[in-house]
């Protein structure tokens, strides 16, 4: 098994590593929003909210377990999860962060499992702050064995 812990800012577009840095923190618009599969005044996937917010805004994304990937373009967000897993099985990736919009983005106390390939892609971007983040069992077509040295 795979397993890395995120912490820091990603200066720069960059795929997740080992890269660590200053935590650096998004505006917040004055409404939270959130994000709860057990709760009709919340929204049941990240995705809906990431759609739904406008620039700036909060999202708070309770413990539950969460099927999907999710794309966040075009704004800067902050995304708080309590102990959230994100279950990319089937999607090339958990999350995936592109574009200048994201700017500033925040992403935190998420797992991400069993993206096809990366489970948290950050793409043409830069200083996103990335903390507390299980990285596990991604890249399901990855072989060491295959690679030359």
């Amino acid at each position: 098994m795979k397993k890395f812990r995120i912490m820091g800012t990603m200066p720069g577009a960059a795929l997740l590593s080992s890269a660590w840095a200053t935590p650096t923190f998004a505006a917040h618009a004055s409404a939270d929003i959130c994000v709860n599969p057990y709760n009709d005044e919340c929204y049941s996937t990240i995705q809906a909210a990431v759609n739904a917010v406008p620039n700036g805004a909060m999202i708070n994304v309770a413990r539950a377990t969460y099927p999907e990937q999710f794309t966040m373009s075009g704004k800067a967000l902050t995304l708080i999860g309590h102990d959230a897993t994100i279950d990319a099985t089937g999607q090339p990736h958990g999350m995936y962060v592109v574009g200048a919009a994201t700017v500033g983005t925040v992403i935190s106390g998420f797992t991400v499992r069993l993206g096809r390939f990366e489970g948290v892609l950050l793409q043409s971007t830069s200083d996103l702050t990335v903390r507390d983040i299980v990285i596990e069992d991604n890249d399901a077509n990855y072989n060491p064995s295959t690679f030359r040295r």
